[in-house]
């Protein structure tokens, strides 16, 4: 007997799903990341069954699409059982555009630190050539 399950996606459209997203693609994996379900690629709607759902499947990645453009992510944790339907109900949106900011911004800072590090390290071996590095304690 194959494990499978069912996973219905309840979502209220236009407060959980934006009116520009036109279909959703959702990718199953199991918990060494292996992809074990899809990717399938649905037309947007109030209510999808995504059928033959591996239980093997430990997290649902929803990517949000306006037409072939991936415009939002989503990801959900699942517990699956074999013959069972599993509801979700109004997945997780993330606008892919502030994600990719929220991202930008972060490794905007860990470079500044980087280079700010770099420069103290710069100016210690600038010192050491010159013999004016003192030890203060």
């Amino acid at each position: 007997m194959r494990k499978i399950a069912t996973v219905r996606i309840n979502q209220v459209l236009l407060r959980a799903v934006p009116s520009d997203v036109t279909q959703q693609r959702f990718t199953g994996f199991d918990s060494s990341g292996l992809v074990r379900y899809g990717p399938e690629t649905r037309d947007k709607a109030a209510v999808i069954e995504l059928e033959n759902v591996s239980t093997a499947v430990v997290r649902l990645q929803i990517e949000y699409l306006q037409g072939e453009t991936v415009i939002g992510l989503g990801s959900v944790a699942l517990e699956l059982t074999p013959g069972e339907t599993v509801e979700v109900n109004d997945p997780p949106f993330q606008d892919v555009v502030s994600a990719l900011n929220s991202y930008q911004s972060i490794k905007r800072r860990a470079h500044c630190r980087h280079r700010r590090g770099h420069r103290r390290l710069s100016s210690l071996s600038h010192s050491r050539s010159h013999g004016s590095l003192r030890l203060r304690g």
